[in-house]
C-alpha cells in the first residue's frame, strides 16, 4: 500500500509539473514581442528542452494557433533540439493554398530557425548535415511549394524563400554554409539575393552587420509636429503614416489603432507604482499614404539593407507586412524605430502598445525594465504604463537628431 501511495503521489506531482510547463510555454508563445523573443525567457526553458520542443511542434499542427506560430517557430530555433528539424521542414513544405499573413511570417521564420538549430548541433552531426542540405536546396533547387500569400507565389515566392534560406545559413555559423554562400556570391545571376548573401557572410565571418537605424539618408522630418491641442492639457501628436503598396492598412485601421494607443496613455490602472495618466492624444496626420511598388519586395523585410531602404522612405511610420531584421535580432519583429527621430518601420499587425513603444524610441526614450507593464519595457508584451518623465517625452514638440534605440 505504501509503495502504491508513493507512486500515486509521484505521478500526480509529475502531471502537475507537466501542466505548469505547458502553461508557461503557452503564455510565452501567445505574447507579442516588439523586438524579438527575449533570450532570457527561452533560456529559462532550456532544462526542459525536449518537452518544450514537443509542445511547440504540437502547436504548429493546430491551425487555431496560427497567430502564435511565428513565436513557436522562433523558440524552436532558439532552443535548438534536433527533434525540431523534421517538423519544421514539414511545416514549410507541407502548407497548402492561400495562407494568411500571420502564417506567412511563421513560414518565413522556418529557415532562420533551422539555421539556429544547425548552429547548436555538432558541426559534423547528422542533424546539422540534413539541415544545411535542406537550406541549400531552398536556395538553388527549391521544392515546389503548394502555398502562397497574396502576390507571393511562383517565382516571387521561391525568391523570397531563397532569401530567408540564405539568412538561415548565415545563422548556422558553420564552415560548410560559408563555403556554399561564398560560391553562390560569386555568381552574377544571384543579384536578387545580394543583400542577404552579404549580411549572411558578414555573420559567418564574425563581423557586425550595419545597423539599419544608423544607415542612410534621414528623409523623415527630425520634428513631427503635434496637431492642435484639444484643450489646455491634452497634447496631440500626429503621425504621418505610409504603407507599402502591397500591404493592407487603411485609414480606419490606423484610427482604431491610434485611438486605443491614446486610451493606453491616458489610463492609469496602477500596473506600476510610478505609472501616471498621460494626457497625450496620438492621431494620424492626413490619409495613410503609400510607398514602394508591388514587385520591389520591400513589404517583407529580410535584411538590414532592406530595412534601411524603407526607413529612408517618407513618413514617420512606414507600415509593412513582415520584418525579420532589426539591429541583428533573430526572429520576426513587430516594430523598429530610430531614437530621437520620427522614423519607424512597423508591421500592419502590430498592436497599439507596439506603436507606442516605437513612438517612445522616436521621442528619445530607451528601454525601461523595472516594471513589466512599462510601454518601454524591452521584452514584455501587452504593456500600458508610462512614468511622469516618459509622459513628458511623449508630449515633447521638438526632437534632436540621435542614434539607435537600445537593442
Amino acid at each position: 500500500m505504501l509503495v502504491a501511495s508513493v507512486l500515486a503521489v509521484t505521478m500526480a506531482s509529475s502531471a502537475h509539473s507537466a501542466d505548469k510547463l505547458e502553461a508557461r510555454v503557452r503564455t510565452l508563445v501567445h505574447q507579442r514581442f516588439a523586438e524579438g523573443v527575449p533570450e532570457a525567457e527561452v533560456r529559462a526553458l532550456a532544462g526542459e528542452a525536449d518537452r518544450v520542443t514537443g509542445l511547440l511542434v504540437a502547436m504548429l499542427s493546430d491551425p487555431a494557433e496560427d497567430q502564435a506560430h511565428v513565436t513557436a517557430v522562433t523558440i524552436l530555433g532558439m532552443i535548438g533540439t534536433a527533434e525540431a528539424v523534421e517538423p519544421l521542414q514539414e511545416y514549410l513544405t507541407g502548407a497548402r493554398g492561400e495562407v494568411r499573413v500571420e502564417r506567412l511570417r511563421a513560414l518565413l521564420m522556418v529557415p532562420e530557425a533551422l539555421g539556429m538549430i544547425a548552429g547548436r548541433q555538432h558541426p559534423r552531426g547528422t542533424a546539422t548535415s540534413t539541415t544545411l542540405a535542406f537550406l541549400e536546396r531552398l536556395v538553388v533547387d527549391p521544392p515546389r511549394l503548394e502555398w502562397h500569400c497574396g502576390a507571393y507565389r511562383g517565382e516571387a515566392l521561391q525568391t523570397l524563400v531563397a532569401k530567408v534560406a540564405v539568412n538561415g545559413l548565415g545563422r548556422s555559423g558553420t564552415a560548410r554554409a560559408r563555403r556554399f554562400l561564398q560560391a553562390l556570391s560569386a555568381r552574377e545571376d544571384r543579384s536578387a539575393l545580394r543583400p542577404n548573401l552579404d549580411e549572411a557572410l558578414m555573420r559567418l565571418d564574425g563581423k557586425t552587420v550595419p545597423d539599419a537605424r544608423l544607415q542612410g539618408a534621414r528623409t523623415a522630418p527630425a520634428v513631427d509636429e503635434p496637431g492642435p491641442a484639444t484643450d489646455r492639457s491634452t497634447t496631440v501628436v500626429s503621425l504621418s503614416i505610409n504603407r507599402h503598396t502591397a500591404t493592407s492598412f487603411s485609414n480606419s485601421t490606423a484610427d482604431s489603432t491610434l485611438s486605443t494607443a491614446t486610451t493606453l496613455l491616458k489610463t492609469n490602472d496602477h500596473g506600476c507604482t510610478d505609472e501616471v495618466a498621460c494626457d497625450v492624444q496620438v492621431s494620424r496626420s492626413g490619409s495613410v499614404g503609400t510607398f514602394g511598388t508591388t514587385t520591389d519586395g520591400l513589404d517583407v523585410i529580410t535584411t538590414e539593407a532592406e530595412l534601411t531602404t524603407v526607413l529612408g522612405k517618407t513618413g514617420s511610420f512606414k507600415v509593412v507586412t513582415s520584418a525579420q531584421s532589426c539591429c541583428g535580432v533573430a526572429g520576426s519583429i513587430l516594430g523598429c524605430g530610430r531614437l530621437n527621430e520620427m522614423n519607424t518601420v512597423i508591421l500592419a499587425s502590430a498592436d497599439p502598445d507596439i506603436w507606442l513603444h516605437e513612438l517612445g524610441h522616436n521621442k528619445g526614450l530607451s528601454h525601461s525594465d523595472s516594471c513589466s507593464k512599462y510601454i518601454m519595457h524591452s521584452t514584455a508584451a501587452s504593456t500600458n504604463a508610462v512614468t511622469s518623465s516618459e509622459c513628458t517625452s511623449f508630449s515633447s514638440r521638438t526632437l534632436s537628431a540621435g542614434g539607435p534605440a537600445s537593442p
